[in-house]
């Protein structure tokens, strides 16, 4: 948040000046807290909300917090498959700023949520993405303990706020958040054991922002390569695949018999946990195919490998070695003068790249 939106983090700065009013609100609600904290309740609630890639670079966090307690995860229905090796307790919820959805309905399940951690009263709130606005919602369920970052705003609010001065990956974010609350963080625990797999390879090129996807030149490229090692290959679509809406990348993958798969998120994850290896974007497929430790070659546009990439040592990055005075962004509208100049990859590194892919997968 300190970094990958700067135009929102100034808006929400501007917002906290506000938030003192939040103390007078919530004075009426500490004796329902009171009595509620007499009850059994959870160690632990982590508040993610976001999306995929999020919630598997919290699994180390989530791990050590099952090792000490009970611990639930309020998150997408996508954490089901990701975090179901870890005993947490899940409550499917999306923050309505994650989602962008700000209708009457989610306003009310919003509202429902923040009673019933209210009334849950769990001795340890987590919000690690540092947002003041998810911040507010749970500072108003009068916990026990908030630990989080104030990068937006609203220090008053948090019982714990590690210094971070340093722009850092977002796993270490989680590291040191883990850290401050006596945990006994492993990053070990981020990754399953999924064997290597049946020789095949799964591309998909396009992420959840639409300068997240792989320019139709450099998609014909790896796709002409791959035709060469004799792999099978398959395509996975996201929901709202910007690559596959473009007619020449549907022709491109017609052309060379590549089949688009398009399942249910657990079939999506089940494909991974077969296949031997993965080419796509900066995207929830490269963190699930590191999860899984599946060699990848991740393509970064938008953000930075070194602050947001998937974590393990099979990921391959591919990103511009150019400073880029817009770069990173907020992955929506491009400013530069050239198209998506951030995903102009030189050939020469696009075939170091696929060769070292491919030596990785015949070591496998």
């Amino acid at each position: 948040m300190k970094l990958f939106n700067q135009e929102k983090l100034q808006r929400l700065k501007l917002v906290a000046r506000w938030l003192w009013i939040l103390r007078v609100i919530r004075l009426p609600l500490l004796p329902i807290a009171f009595v509620a904290r007499l009850r059994k309740r959870p160690d632990f609630l982590v508040a993610d909300g976001f999306l995929i890639g999020d919630c598997v670079l919290l699994r180390p966090m989530l791990g050590a917090m099952c090792r000490k307690g009970r611990v639930r995860y309020i998150g997408g229905a996508h954490a089901k498959e990701i975090l179901g090796d870890l005993g947490v307790e899940h409550e499917v919820f999306q923050w309505p700023w994650a989602n962008y959805d700000y209708s009457v309905g989610s306003a009310f399940r919003l509202l429902s949520l923040w009673f019933r951690i209210l009334v849950l009263q769990p001795r340890v709130i987590v919000e690690p993405r540092g947002d003041l606005r998810s911040l507010a919602v749970l500072y108003l369920t009068c916990p026990q303990r908030l630990a989080g970052y104030s990068f937006t705003g609203g220090a008053f609010m948090l019982d714990v706020d590690p210094a971070l001065p340093e722009v850092v990956h977002l796993e270490e974010h989680n590291r040191v958040l883990a850290t401050s609350l006596g945990l006994e963080y492993r990053l070990d625990d981020l990754f399953q054991t999924a064997g290597n797999g049946d020789g095949s390879v799964a591309i998909s090129f396009s992420g959840s922002q639409p300068l997240k996807v792989m320019p139709t030149n450099v998609a014909k490229f790896i796709v002409q390569r791959l035709q060469k090692s004799g792999r099978r290959v398959s395509y996975l679509r996201g929901p709202g695949d910007f690559f596959l809406s473009v007619p020449e990348n549907l022709a491109l993958l017609e052309e060379a018999k590549i089949p688009i798969k398009q399942e249910s998120f657990k079939d999506y994850v089940s494909i991974l946990r077969r296949v031997s290896g993965y080419i796509g974007m900066d995207s929830g497929g490269g963190h699930l195919a590191s999860m899984f430790q599946k060699p990848s070659v991740i393509f970064l546009s938008t953000q930075f490998s070194a602050y947001c990439g998937p974590r393990g040592k099979q990921a391959i990055f591919v990103e511009s070695a150019e400073s880029l005075a817009c770069r990173p962004c907020a992955g929506v509208t491009c400013i530069n003068d050239q198209y998506l100049r951030c995903l102009s990859i030189p050939e020469g590194r696009l075939l170091d790249a696929l060769d070292e892919f491919n030596q990785r997968l015949g070591a496998a």
